[in-house]
C-alpha cells in the first residue's frame, strides 16, 4: 500500500514541479542519449513514482523498529567480505530516492558511521540528522572531513556517497556516463593511504530490497581508482536507473 500511495504522489510531483522535472530531464538525456524521447519521457515518470517512494521510505528509515526494518532485506550478499575486516575501511553508497533506506538497512547489517551534507531545509536536517544518529555510530558533515579519518582511525567502518558534485575543491575531473564530471577524491586519497574500499548497492526489488557488498578496492590502482569508482556506480545505478 505504501508504495502504491508513493506511486501516486510521484505522479503528483510530476505534474506540478515543473522545474525538476526539467532538470530530471537533462539529466537523463546526458546520460542515456542513446534512448528515443518516448523512452525518457517514460524514464521521467518513473523517477518521479521513485521520488513520492522515495519520500515514504524515507519515514520509514526514520521511524519504523529495527525489527521491521531487517525485514525489508530480502537478500544481501558477499557480506563475508567484511568478516575478516577488523580496521577502518570505507563503504560507498549511492544515492536513490530511497538513498535513507539505505543507510538504515545497512547500518542494520554493519556498525558503521557516515557523512553527510545539510539540507537546506532546517526542519527536514533536523529530522535526518536525529534519525542518523539513532542508528549510526558516528555522523559528520561533508565539511568535517577530518572528524571522520578520526573515526576511520579508531577502526570504524564509514559510510560515504561519493556519486554527489560536492564542488571543485578536493576533486579531479572523471568520466561518469562519458561526461567529465566534478568526482571527489576523498575515496582515492584514502585508498592511496591504505585503506580499504567498499561498495553497496542496494535495490529495490517488489515490495524488499537486495543488498550486494563489492570490494572495489582490490580491482584497483592509485591510478584508475576514481574511474573505477565511477565505473562501479555507472553499473550499479544502470541495474536500477530511475
Amino acid at each position: 500500500f505504501q508504495l502504491f500511495l508513493g506511486n501516486l504522489l510521484g505522479l503528483i510531483l510530476h505534474s506540478l514541479n515543473t522545474q525538476r522535472k526539467k532538470i530530471v530531464e537533462i539529466n537523463l538525456d546526458l546520460c542515456f542519449s542513446a534512448k528515443t524521447k518516448e523512452e525518457l519521457k517514460g524514464m521521467v515518470k518513473e523517477v518521479f513514482r521513485d521520488i513520492g517512494k522515495g519520500l515514504l521510505e524515507t519515514g520509514i528509515a526514520w521511524w519504523r523498529s529495527d525489527q521491521f526494518i531487517k525485514k525489508l532485506i530480502s537478500k544481501k550478499s558477499n557480506f563475508e567480505l567484511l568478516e575478516d575486516v577488523n580496521e577502518g575501511c570505507l563503504i560507498l553508497l549511492k544515492h536513490s530516492s530511497h538513498a535513507e533506506l539505505d543507510i538504515r538497512m545497512t547500518s542494520s547489517l554493519v556498525k558503521a558511521g557516515g557523512m553527510y551534507k545539510n539540507q537546506t531545509n532546517k526542519v527536514m536536517n533536523y529530522l535526518m540528522i536525529k534519525a542518523r544518529n539513532k542508528y549510526l555510530i558516528g555522523t559528520v558533515t561533508n565539511r568535517q572531513t577530518r572528524r571522520g579519518l578520526k573515526f576511520l582511525r579508531n577502526g570504524l567502518k564509514f559510510m560515504y556517497a561519493a556519486d554527489q558534485d560536492y564542488g571543485t575543491k578536493g576533486a579531479e575531473f572523471v568520466p561518469f556516463f562519458g561526461i567529465q564530471a566534478a568526482t571527489a577524491t576523498l575515496p582515492s586519497d584514502l585508498f592511496k593511504k591504505g585503506t580499504k574500499v567498499f561498495f553497496f548497492n542496494v535495490v529495490r526489488v517488489g515490495s524488499g530490497y537486495e543488498i550486494t557488498l563489492e570490494d572495489i578496492g582490490s580491482k584497483a590502482n592509485e591510478e584508475n581508482f576514481l574511474k573505477l569508482m565511477n565505473e562501479t556506480y555507472e553499473e550499479a545505478i544502470l541495474k536500477a536507473p530511475t
